[in-house]
């Protein structure tokens, strides 16, 4: 859902005149994908939707590079940047994996709700 949450932020972001490319419908509708696949996943678990997140991470990469170190940004705001979206891109397998491995998943038993005490 992290990546869903910054994607939304670039959804409404791309529609306005406040990104440093002005208004992007192009971008908007991409961001919106990625938002849609993100809810997808978190209740369908569907693993088309965890390969379209995964490709997010390096589209945010690319326009780091081609748009981030000549944006009027201070350049360490861009490395910064740059640094979370591949640390996000080296992630996303451990995330295809767990999606692909998701139906074979045992489900956890119901155990009775353990009665919390202030005092043993």
């Amino acid at each position: 859902m992290f990546i869903g949450i910054i994607f939304a932020v670039v959804a409404l972001a791309a529609l306005t005149d406040v990104s440093m490319i002005g208004r992007s419908p192009i971008a908007g509708l991409y961001a919106f994908t990625v938002v849609s696949a993100a809810i997808i996943f978190n209740y369908a678990k569907v693993v088309w939707a965890v390969l379209w997140l995964a490709l997010a991470p390096l589209a945010g990469l690319a326009f780091v590079l081609f748009y981030g170190f000549d944006g009027g940004r201070v350049r360490v705001d861009s490395i910064i940047v740059a640094g979370l979206f591949i640390l996000t891109l080296i992630y996303m397998p451990r995330l295809i994996s767990i999606a692909r491995a998701y139906p074979d998943i045992p489900e956890p038993e119901t155990l009775p709700p353990r009665r919390r005490r202030l005092f043993k």
